[in-house]
């Protein structure tokens, strides 16, 4: 993914609803969704490699998402456990406009 394709992304999951509770919120919702997908997308499935990936990756996205920092594998996890709960014909209804 380039620049553009992160940024587009954001954008489009910016108006998908963040299931997590209020307190602890660090990161901004499609900041996460964004890391997950980009992530799943280069061939990861599973909470470790996504954290890995991240890190692996970590100075191109912080540059293209304008991160000064990026989440850790931990609050990754707890991401992509947080988004089962999430409707997804609410996430295609996001993409496809």
């Amino acid at each position: 993914m380039d620049e553009g394709e992160y940024t587009s992304l954001v954008a489009a999951l910016a108006g998908v609803g963040d299931p997590r509770q209020a307190r602890g919120r660090r990161y901004p919702w499609e900041i996460l969704w964004t890391l997950i997908a980009a992530a799943m997308v280069s061939g990861e499935r599973h909470g470790h490699g996504i954290g890995q990936w991240v890190q692996e990756h970590r100075d191109e996205l912080r540059s293209w998402l304008g991160c000064a920092q990026l989440p850790s594998e931990s609050t990754l996890r707890r991401a992509v456990r947080a988004v089962r709960a999430v409707d997804p014909s609410a996430v295609e209804q996001q993409l496809t406009q």
